[in-house]
């Protein structure tokens, strides 16, 4: 019985500690950011059992001011590039290096995972996906992956031999991201230029945006006038 609730401690307690730290508990960042700079040359560091490896990485990577932290980073997910029984750990890297705040490294690492040929294998589709949707997931850095697929759709297509246009498919995760009029006009423009792709993907895509800024109109209001009244 014992095993068994260490077992699931060991589980549940990352996943508390990492919500804690996205809610932006101070306790939870400075203890974080601490891990990370007194471990990150460690090769392969041993964590506080009731703290995420992973969220360790990003909190630190966010809050440095330093590139070559994340360089330090980076070249240990290039070392695994070819180590086929690391996904878990490369998947974990790759989340790691997409919170930076720091919007030339994102741009950086989107374009490693389609110029580089280290092993086509593992820089497949699969994650490139994993790659953009890691960099939109953070609201410090959402538009960047945007403006870098508009710039690199073609280059997209060609590394993945898709059709012309058929990078959109990757538009439809940004999507959820998407909240403004704006952002709605420019995905409009980029189907102007790939109209191949938008006759599989234009009204899903749009329907999804078209969702957000109904949200926002009809809650947005209530949010700042709440966040007038309490916030401190």
């Amino acid at each position: 019985m014992n095993a068994v609730i260490n077992c699931a401690f060991s589980i549940i307690n990352p996943m508390i500690w990492s919500l804690s730290c996205f809610l932006g508990d101070k306790g939870c960042m400075e203890k974080a950011t601490r891990l990370f700079q007194t471990r990150i040359h460690i090769e392969t560091p041993l964590y506080d059992r009731n703290v995420g490896y992973r969220d360790v990485n990003c909190i630190g990577i966010a809050n440095s001011l330093l590139e070559s932290e994340w360089n330090t980073i980076f070249e240990r997910y290039y070392k695994l590039l070819t180590k086929k029984e690391s996904e878990s750990q490369r998947l974990d890297l790759l989340y790691s290096l997409s919170c930076s705040r720091n919007v030339s490294l994102l741009e950086r690492l989107l374009d490693f995972i389609i110029e580089n040929k280290v092993d086509p294998q593992h820089l497949n589709r699969g994650q490139f996906y994993y790659t953009i949707a890691y960099v939109d997931s953070h609201p410090a850095s959402n538009y960047t992956a945007w403006k870098w697929l508009k710039i690199n759709s073609a280059k997209v297509d060609k590394r993945y031999r898709m059709s012309s246009g058929s990078s959109t498919f990757y538009l439809k995760r940004l999507a959820y991201n998407m909240k403004t009029r704006e952002q709605r006009q420019e995905v409009l423009d980029y189907f102007d230029e790939y109209p191949f792709a938008a006759k599989y993907l234009k009204s899903t895509i749009l329907d999804i945006i078209d969702r957000n800024i109904r949200w926002m109109d009809k809650n947005l209001p209530c949010i700042g006038k709440w966040l007038e009244d309490n916030a401190p």
